[in-house]
């Protein structure tokens, strides 16, 4: 499988002594070729999962940063295997190739020349610590799978743990460098699809856009958090790789593609630059990003703006609290000035301030009242 090599310039400023406090390090993420957007899953060694200290950030080669997650999985650590002994290929049309059962591709396998027995010998460049073998197999039907492992290729030793006739055969966790396995059929034309030798690991997962490059910073001294990638599963993920490890030494604000002369958080990862209150800061650095509050106010410094908090716990956000001080859930306001009758202390309807027109009025009703009388009489009188 041809891969090619992701590679961007990095955008945060450390000191130039890769071990000192503070340090932010970067390395290119290398992924296979693909046609289409995906999930890329990179597994993190132990040097990145030390070093980053859970502080990770994933940034294209036009230096803004993309949302990714991470969660355990299995790493296949058989695309860094070296095979020094491996059965011949079958006269087939196409001729298999042993690349073939470690690609990870579906659809693609390994078939020998027809065997009883077949033995694979491998090593790798470092130590590791493998805890399973899972062969897929396309055709053929499995007696057995022996394993054995050793720190040197002289010195190997039985490896597998329980049961030895299943497709997955569990390994006794030591490290080892040299590798053999055997396996025998007793029936059908072997075929492997898959030969995976797996550990746990923490898999970094993306969505990766064809022809993009990405790279992969980390340290104690990144600051800058993205968004979680949600729903990041696919049934087809690229896997990708590490590439090495250098400092960071360019500088860059938060690696959302907004200049910070015009970004709405110029310190915070927010490429839709959303203001939903339209106060100025952004939602992703607005302490209440649902009422204005341009000023930022937070009296009791709990990351929430005093408008967004509920003081008196009635249910209602101070900014729309016509009593923030007093509970008062249902917001009665008989004279309509704004402020609820919990904590109003003065009556603000129009007869209240011109107590006159009460008078008046009454006045007036008798005056009418009595005029209508003596109409009434004045008609009775003149009619008899």
């Amino acid at each position: 499988m041809r891969l090619h090599i992701i590679t961007i310039a990095s955008s945060i400023l450390v000191p130039t002594i890769a071990f000192a406090a503070g340090r932010v390090l970067e390395r290119p993420i290398i992924l296979p070729d693909f046609t289409k957007e995906t999930v890329a899953m990179v597994p993190l060694d132990t040097d990145t999962l030390r070093d980053g200290a859970e502080k990770y950030l994933v940034v294209t080669d036009y230096g803004i940063a993309t949302p990714f997650r991470l969660e355990d999985g299995q790493e296949n650590l058989m695309s860094q295997a070296i095979f020094d002994e491996y059965p011949a290929a079958a006269d087939t049309v196409p001729k298999t190739t042993i690349t073939q059962m470690t690609d990870s591709e579906h659809g693609t396998y390994f078939q020998p020349q027809t065997s009883g027995e077949y033995v694979f010998r491998f090593h790798f460049q470092k130590t590791i610590t493998p805890e399973y073998l899972r062969l897929s197999l396309s055709d053929g039907f499995l007696e057995s799978i022996t394993v054995r492992i050793g720190t040197t290729a002289t010195t190997l030793k039985p490896a597998s743990v329980g049961s030895t006739t299943s497709s997955v055969i569990t390994l006794s966790g030591e490290q080892a460098k040299y590798f053999e396995v055997t396996i025998r059929i007793y029936s059908g034309v072997l075929r492997i699809e898959d030969f995976a030798l797996t550990s746990s690991s923490t898999m970094l997962s993306f969505r990766a856009v064809p022809d993009r490059h990405y790279s992969l910073l980390y340290g104690p001294g990144l600051t800058l958090h993205t968004p979680d990638l949600m729903y990041a599963y696919t049934q087809d993920p690229v896997i990708g790789a590490l590439g090495t490890e250098k400092t960071s030494s360019q500088k860059n604000d938060d690696y959302d593609g907004v200049d910070a002369s015009r970004d709405l958080c110029p310190t915070v990862w927010n490429p839709d630059q959303a203001d939903t209150d339209h106060d100025g800061p952004g939602d992703a650095c607005d302490n209440c990003p649902s009422l204005p509050n341009t000023n930022q106010l937070d009296a009791d410094q709990n990351g929430l703006g005093d408008v967004c908090d509920d003081e008196d716990k009635d249910g209602r956000m101070n900014g729309i609290d016509n009593c923030p001080h007093v509970s008062n859930p249902g917001q009665q306001d008989s004279d309509l000035d704004g402020i609820g009758n919990m904590c109003d202390t003065t009556d603000d309807r129009w007869s209240e301030q011109h107590p006159w027109l009460l008078w008046f009025s009454m006045g007036g009703l008798i005056v009418i009242l009595v005029a209508l009388g003596a109409w009434v009489l004045f008609k009775s009188t003149h009619s008899s």
